[in-house]
């Protein structure tokens, strides 16, 4: 798992702001299309609930679900 994730924080480390905008604007569409082929509700277990806190608390309020 952690092979997958050190060309990406490379990527994010060296890119600007509107590049990451960019990326994150991708992976939002991304999300929401993999949650359109799921039927029903998602419900995370606690250990996702953590890291999702963990990766959020500093991102803030600032971040909005909508595309």
């Amino acid at each position: 798992m952690i092979k997958i994730f050190h060309p990406l924080l490379t990527l994010i480390a060296t890119a600007s702001d509107s590049l990451l905008a960019k990326y994150v604007l991708y992976l939002k569409n991304e999300n929401r299309i993999l949650r359109d082929r799921i039927a029903g509700e998602m419900h995370t277990k606690p250990h996702e609930r953590a890291q999702l806190l963990k990766y959020g608390k500093p991102v803030g309020s600032n971040y909005s679900a909508e595309p």
